[in-house]
């Protein structure tokens, strides 16, 4: 996250505060924009097109709430772990995910790992089931996450290869190839995460600013 956009967040927070002082409010209407705003800021890549996909963290209880922000959408969601009192999913544009994943690198490297059925589905459900049994301590961190995540597959390589040491920019992930090109990508995140952050505290909602976004074709410079 950006400092402007962290400081937009941070502005907002302390207005919604002093106006709550003293007040009843609905409850269940203050975590659904909660949940908004997480889905909005943690997803931006994918909502401005720049990206496959991303994870969304957010409080146990969110199904139904997150299922309301991707129906009729190009996105789609698959939860891949619950633990203590939060849930993990993939948000995703399927068409998108299905052509990373089928790129021959790319299946290589989970062959590699132990996929074998590559139907996004059971990769999901895969991928989910190891993510899990991390989360659970059963199992150590599935790397193949970047693949699901549409980062570069030179990067997860290198990520896998150096063991996560040697890298030649950390940003929204640890770079090992072409560091220039994979800066102004993270730049490009950034932008898209505080254009999307300044219409939702401008009181354009979740619902208008998907739609929006779905109508555009954002093109990424790299």
């Amino acid at each position: 996250m950006s400092k402007e956009t962290f400081a937009l967040i941070f502005n907002n927070n302390k207005q919604q505060d002093s106006k709550l002082q003293g007040k009843k409010c609905d409850t269940s209407c203050i975590y659904f924009k909660n949940v908004e705003m997480q889905f909005l800021m943690q997803c931006s890549p994918v909502i401005a097109g720049l990206k496959a996909s991303n994870l969304l963290i957010v409080p146990k209880g969110s199904l139904m709430m997150v299922k309301k922000l991707t129906e009729d959408k190009r996105f789609s969601y698959h939860l891949l772990a619950k633990k203590d009192f939060k849930e993990t999913y993939l948000i995703f544009d399927s068409n998108r995910l299905m052509a990373h994943l089928c790129c021959k690198r790319t299946r290589l490297l989970l062959k590699k790992i132990g996929y074998e059925n590559f139907q996004l589905e059971q990769l999901l459900d895969a991928f989910g089931k190891r993510y899990q049994a991390y989360q659970n301590q059963a199992e150590i961190f599935p790397h193949e996450m970047g693949v699901f995540l549409e980062y570069p597959i030179e990067d997860v390589e290198g990520f896998i290869f150096h063991q996560g040491r040697n890298y030649l920019l950390n940003g929204y992930w640890k770079v090992y190839h072409d560091p220039d090109g994979k800066k102004r990508l993270f730049e490009e995140f950034e932008y898209a995460q505080e254009q999307i952050c300044k219409l939702y505290l401008g009181g354009i909602n979740a619902e208008q600013i998907l739609t929006h976004y779905s109508k555009i074709n954002t093109k990424s410079i790299y």
